[in-house]
């Protein structure tokens, strides 16, 4: 769940967790990625329309400068959300946005202290919003800043301090953590900490289990099988949500959430070395969209949908 702090706000992946707190510094890879899904059409309960949705992401991560002692990195994200749908939030008629975008901008870098800690800071800077930067109630800031500190071969103490004026619980507020990255043997290793927990496990050869949990509402659990070198079927589960600040809003503390739970299953294909493609499909149920400032507020100008099918591709590319 790590990831959910360190620019993105949902988690992204055990992969980029662990590439963060790999001891050895010096070895960052340009990286990007596409992803698409798409939501079928749908009934808004409670109104005369239905919606259906495709969302959009790019996403890319390049060095900038790095030695075995420091490295700098710059990262950033492009995501729309395209809805079709004629939906209104019903407190205030206001009708719901074609278009919600994420756009974000950022740095990271990392230095080798004495002892062999690690000191870490990422920033990013953007907009979540129907008219993204149309004002600076509009824009979107993360920070966080971590230590790592080594215990014995593999393991280590993760300490961090995290800022965010769009996270999911208590924004605006500087929330501090801990883990320990547990690493017992090849086929497993875990990361317990506060708020957050990362196990990945390899019980059998060709079979691995995934899962996340970040306080209060993110879930993500993966049981994948290897069918070949360069491919993999798996099945999941994942609860999670979206937040964006609408430029009408009347209050600018409120923000507009998206919330559902997916069970998802699909295939992950290692074209070649540097090259991944995924697909996926699933079933999204306990769908709903409200406006206020946190999850308390959720029965305000709240949109509940129908259950339904989505799809999903996502081609990753690293150098």
């Amino acid at each position: 769940m790590f990831l959910l702090w360190i620019g993105a706000e949902e988690v992204r992946g055990q992969g980029e967790l662990m590439h963060w707190m790999n001891p050895h510094l010096g070895k960052l890879r340009s990286q990007g990625s596409f992803q698409v899904s798409h939501f079928f059409e749908r009934e808004v309960q409670n109104q005369d329309t239905d919606i259906s949705w495709t969302q959009q992401e790019l996403k890319f991560f390049t060095p900038l400068v790095q030695d075995e002692d420091s490295e700098w990195g710059f990262l950033g994200q492009v995501g729309v959300l395209d809805i079709d749908s004629g939906a209104i939030l019903p407190d205030d008629g206001s009708r719901l946005p074609d278009h919600l975008w994420d756009i974000r901008l950022g740095g990271q870098y990392r230095r080798r202290l004495n002892q062999d800690w690690i000191g870490g800071l990422r920033i990013s800077l953007g907009s979540a919003s129907n008219k993204p930067f149309d004002s600076a109630e509009e824009m979107i800031v993360s920070a966080l800043g971590t230590l790592q500190i080594p215990q014995k071969d593999r393991n280590a103490w993760l300490f961090m301090l995290h800022y965010s004026n769009n996270r999911d619980f208590l924004p605006h507020v500087p929330i501090p953590g801990v883990a320990y990255l547990w690493q017992s043997q090849p086929t497993f290793r875990a990361v317990l900490g506060v708020p957050f927990a990362m196990v990945h496990w390899e019980p059998a050869q060709r079979w691995s289990v995934d899962a996340s949990y970040f306080v209060p509402r993110t879930i993500r659990t993966k049981l994948q099988y290897k069918i070949v070198r360069n491919l993999n079927l798996y099945a999941g589960f994942a609860w999670q949500n979206q937040r964006y600040f609408r430029a009408e809003r009347k209050d600018e503390d409120d923000r507009l959430f998206y919330y559902d739970k997916r069970v998802l299953a699909g295939t992950v294909w290692q074209i070649t070395e540097h090259i991944t493609l995924d697909v996926q499909a699933g079933f999204a149920c306990d769908r709903f969209l409200f406006e206020g400032e946190d999850y308390d507020d959720r029965g305000d100008n709240r949109i509940e949908m129908q259950d339904g099918f989505f799809t999903g591709l996502q081609s990753r590319i690293r150098f």
